[in-house]
């Protein structure tokens, strides 16, 4: 069954693989590790001990396999109205689909499982990146972001518990593309120098998307270049400069735009419940509500290079 998924799944531009159960404790274990080598910042490792939920689901069925599913997943571009102009602003993928896309896939396997009567239950709180570099489904660029072979690191990670039976043990060495080994182009388009030719992990706390969004400060640390901000939320430098990713930078959609009065609340950080309604729905379908509580600080970090650029 498992192969026939693969295959009818394919045919719609997704990969899909599939690891036994047993390992959803090595997944835990394997983020334990990281922390106790000190390859995590205590911070971020407090967050996502908070955020990971290796519980299993109640459910009358017997899980006996995590299926993982990775989707080309879109850049997505916000216009803001600012001082007379009309500024691009880009959100990197998964942070439009990351709630919506999982459920029309769970949606479509089980159409095409049908009279198989096998079950399928949203993992929401897996460390997906990890999962799909052991079930095989991709591996590791210098960047740390995983690569599906034909989608690239634009994507999203889903993953599925399932009574679907695993008779392979889908269980992978963690590796790194061929084609980093003589490649630099994320390290040197790094803005931040997170990315070090000599660990196979970042340095997380040196990571702009760290301080796009698990900084707690009302500002950006004075180290951090003004130039450096790229992204409403995340960092999009080193997914760009990738050649594997050549092919997939084009996939952006337009969506929504905030007009003067719109933006002016955005950046005075302005009270949810005293935004007007249509631009509360903006935010909540481009998912920005989400991350409310910094938009403001990033949002002024990107408008005020905009305006640096526009002066030199």
């Amino acid at each position: 069954m498992i192969e026939l998924l693969q295959q009818e799944m394919l045919k719609e531009g997704y990969r899909l693989s599939q690891v036994s159960i047993e390992h959803l404790k090595d997944l835990e274990t394997e983020i334990e590790k990281l922390n106790h080598n000190g390859y995590m910042d205590k911070n971020l490792y407090s967050w996502l001990k908070g955020y990971y939920n290796f519980s299993l689901p109640e459910t009358k069925h017997n899980i006996t396999s995590i299926v993982v599913v990775a989707s080309l997943s879109p850049t997505v571009k916000v216009f803001f109205r600012w001082k007379g102009k009309r500024i691009p602003l880009i959100m990197p993928p998964t942070y439009l689909d990351f709630d919506r896309e999982p459920k029309e896939i769970k949606k479509r396997i089980c159409e095409l499982v049908g009279i198989s009567n096998y079950h399928f239950v949203e993992a929401a709180n897996l460390p997906n990146k990890l999962l799909a570099a052991r079930s095989g489904l991709g591996v590791y660029g210098r960047n740390n972001i995983v690569y599906v072979p034909g989608l690239g690191s634009l994507i999203l990670i889903s993953a599925f518990y399932s009574d679907l039976p695993c008779n392979n043990n889908n269980w992978v060495e963690i590796q790194r593309m061929k084609s980093c080994e003589k490649c630099v182009a994320c390290v040197t388009s790094c803005p931040t120098g997170a990315i070090l030719p000599e660990r196979f992990t970042i340095k997380a706390e040196s990571c702009l998307t760290y301080h796009n969004e698990f900084w707690g400060e009302p500002d950006f640390p004075e180290w951090i270049d003004p130039s450096s901000h790229n992204s409403i939320v995340g960092c999009m430098k080193c997914q760009i400069a990738c050649p594997q990713n050549k092919e997939h930078t084009k996939n952006v959609i337009e969506l929504e735009e905030f007009n003067d009065e719109e933006t002016a609340a955005l950046i005075e950080k302005r009270a949810v419940e005293d935004l007007p309604s249509s631009m509360v729905s903006k935010l909540e379908r481009l998912n920005l509500h989400i991350h409310y509580h910094y938009l403001s600080r990033n949002l002024k970090a990107l408008l005020e290079k905009e305006a640096l650029w526009n002066l030199s």
